[in-house]
Order: C-alpha cells, then structure tokens, then sequence
C-alpha cells in the first residue's frame, strides 16, 4: 500500500480528487493520454519505432506484447499431409501457419533445432502484388522495415532463407557458402550448370517460379524466376539464389527483373500441430 502511495500518478490522481471535491470530480477527469510516461529503458519503443511519452502508450505496447507472447502458448501450424515432402516435423513437411490473426500462409520445414525451427514459404510473399521481382538489396530492406513484422507477430522472426540452410536441406554437404563457381542442383547434388530430375523430391525449394522445371506450380512470364537468400557469394557484388530449375545458384545483386522474396519465418516446435 505504501508502495502504491508514493507512486506520483496516484498521488497526482489523488491530489485532485481531494482538492477538486467529490461533487465535481468528473471536472478533473484525466485520460491516460494525458498523463506522461518515459520508461526506463530508451529502448522500449512503441511498434512504429516512435517513442513511448505517456500512460497510453505504455498500456497499448504491453497489451501488444502480452498478446504476441501469448500466441507463442498456442499452436499455430498445422501439418498438411497432402502436398508435403516430409514426415510431420521433419523437414519438408508442409504446414498451414496462422502467422498473424486470420493470416494464413504455407511453410515447409526447411532447418531444426532444440526447441525451434524454420520454415520456408511455398511461394514469394511478392506474388500476386503489382512488384514482384526486386534486388537483393530491396529484399534485405523489406525483411527489415516492411510491416510483416507488425501483422505477423505469431512468429519469432522472418528472414530471407540461408543459402547454406537449403544445401543442408538437400544433403548438399560440401557446399561452400563463399565459392560463386560451382552451381549445384537440388538432386544432383554435383557441380553442374544444369539440371536434370528424376523423382522431384526437392520440388518444394523452387516450386511457384516463373516456367519452372519439373513445378506443380509454374508461374506466367510475369513473375519471378526464383527468390533471393541472404548470403552472398565471395564478393559484395554476387548473391546465391534459388532458381527455377532447381538450382542453388549466384546472380548479380543488383538484377532487380529475376528474382523475389521468399520468406523464412522461426516458430517454437511446441506451435507446431
């Protein structure tokens, strides 16, 4: 109680009460955008970066971060067994992930960890917008300012996919990460320009792409070959890319015609159903 008497909002909330008089208290009435606040972590911004300056403010970004951290306790994937390419929790599987309220998007299980995994996106979040391919650089920004972190906040993260992820994913395991020289197919795996397939297994790395090879889903002309990760190559001027016949391959950053952005998205294992 004393703790409560000291606080100067109460004190102040108090104050007018008694001095104001109880026969005209709604006079004093005080919203709670009104009253200041400065928290004391300069870190603790409201979500659109402004800063926290009142008691609404404040109250609006706990109820915010309550709800996200509450959505962590439910299970939001639900595993799709048609369409998948893996075991439920194995990578490859495929889900229905409520990334946001009402917000439905399909991932494939693409890396697992401990008590977390990454799951990649079945398409290009671009598709289907009136901009569909940008550069790589366009795709780093939108990871990182675009408003998916504000509508899907079911999530832990979103981030472009690991180029070393997806050559782990397909037993690639002497892929180097920093070489731009050899181009490696997902079933090959070998060192090869090209790509020949003979059972698709690793459909679900380059499906929903432009005329793609061997695709349950080839795209039209108007939209993108592949999807941009987020590594370049061994210089500042080439990136990996996931491409459309089933390649891990290397284009030019600033190629902006060609390529989208396909997002990674981090989830518990215990969100997933």
């Amino acid at each position: 109680m004393k703790k409560i008497i000291k606080n100067p909002i109460f004190t102040f909330i108090l104050g007018a009460i008694i001095f104001g008089g109880i026969g005209v208290v709604s006079a004093y009435t005080i919203f709670a955008n009104d009253i200041g606040y400065t928290p004391n972590d300069t870190t603790w911004k409201k979500s659109n970066g402004e800063d926290i300056t009142n008691v609404k403010d404040a109250i609006d970004e706990l109820y915010n971060k309550t709800s996200s951290l509450s959505s962590l306790l439910n299970k939001i994937c639900t595993y799709q067994s048609e369409g998948s390419y893996g075991q439920k929790g194995q990578v490859g599987a495929l889900y229905d992930c409520e990334v946001g309220p009402n917000i439905h998007k399909n991932f494939y299980i693409l890396t697992i960890r401990d008590k977390e995994v990454d799951m990649l996106m079945d398409r290009n979040i671009t598709q289907g917008t009136s901009k569909t391919t940008m550069t790589w650089a366009e795709a780093m920004k939108y990871v990182n300012s675009n408003n998916l972190n504000n509508t899907w906040n079911n999530v832990l993260n979103i981030k472009l996919p690991s180029a070393q992820a997806i050559a782990n994913a397909i037993g690639n395991n002497y892929f180097d990460i920093t070489s731009g020289v050899s181009r490696l197919c997902f079933e090959d795996k070998n060192n090869s320009t090209t790509c020949t397939h003979t059972n698709y297994d690793d459909l679900w790395l380059w499906d929903y792409t432009r005329e793609c090879q061997g695709c349950n889903n080839s795209l039209s002309s108007t939209e993108a070959y592949g999807y941009w990760t987020e590594n370049l190559v061994n210089t500042t001027s080439y990136s990996w890319i996931v491409y459309r016949y089933g390649q891990l391959s290397y284009d030019s950053i600033s190629s902006s015609g060609d390529y989208g952005f396909r997002p990674v998205i981090t989830v518990l294992k215990s969100q997933l159903n």
